[in-house]
This record gives C-alpha cells, sequence and structure tokens, in this order.
C-alpha cells in the first residue's frame, strides 16, 4: 500500500537487529505484501516466527485482508502474531470488526502489558493472536 515507505521500515528494522548479539546476519527482513494477496510468491521461507502487525487495524473495509494474509503468513504451532494498535486514533470500528473476525476464525487477541516495558502511551495496545483453545495463562 506503501511502497515508499519500504526503506526506511527496512532502516528501522536494521537499526533495532543490530542490537542483537548477531549483528553480521539479522534475522530480521521487511519485504513487501499485499494484504489478502498469496504468500508463495514472496519466497521467503515462511511460515515465520513472527508476525508483527504495528498501526494496521485502521479501515474497516480492509481488516479481512489483513486477518487473511496473517493467517497465510503463520504456522497454527510456531508463529507468534503481535497486533498493535494505538486507540487514540479513534478507529473502533475498524477494531471491533478486526476482533469479530479473529473470533470466526477460532482466535483471541490476548492482551499483552507493554506499559511495564516502555513509555509508551496507554492508548497504545498490543495483543498477542492465539487459537480460542489456547491457553492463556503462560
Amino acid at each position: 500500500e506503501r511502497p515508499e515507505l519500504m526503506p526506511l521500515l527496512q532502516r528501522n528494522i536494521d537499526r533495532n537487529c543490530s542490537l542483537t548479539a548477531n549483528q553480521e546476519q539479522s534475522p530480521c527482513e521487511c519485504i513487501e505484501h499485499m494484504w489478502g494477496d498469496p504468500i508463495l510468491p514472496l519466497d521467503h521461507g515462511g511460515p515465520f516466527d513472527m508476525v508483527l502487525a504495528v498501526d494496521c487495524v485502521y479501515d474497516e473495509s480492509v481488516v479481512g485482508l489483513l486477518l487473511t494474509s496473517i493467517l497465510n503468513l503463520r504456522n497454527e504451532d510456531t508463529t507468534r502474531v503481535l497486533v498493535a494498535v494505538d486507540e487514540s486514533y479513534k478507529r473502533p470500528s475498524a477494531l471491533a470488526a478486526f476482533m469479530s473476525l479473529l473470533e470466526e476464525h477460532g482466535l483471541k487477541a490476548v492482551g499483552i502489558s507493554l506499559h511495564e516495558l516502555t513509555d509508551c502511551p496507554e492508548s497504545v495496545k498490543l495483543w498477542s493472536v492465539v487459537s480460542d483453545t489456547a491457553d492463556t495463562a503462560n
């Protein structure tokens, strides 16, 4: 949707991944993907260890495409899916539609306390997307 942001996203990833022990070979890569498109043409060896969606739940008309991509990118047993939303942007209908779609697919969003780790605003919410039957006590 915003190909001009790809270099900026990759630079941010490189900066953050350079903080890891293995600075020579970062396991993080930014790849372009249109929500809802098939994943196989990406040829990046998915499913992935983690899918991170930040500020992506903003338009009720596209949350289905976002969820399709998340489902295609993940392995049910091994992929961690994290979704971060800033509720101050006042898009409750998009968030409600996304949460409803999760439920329709047997998934749910489990809140993660982000504010204990960072100084981000209280309006920023972070959820782990898990199977509705998953044990969330851990």
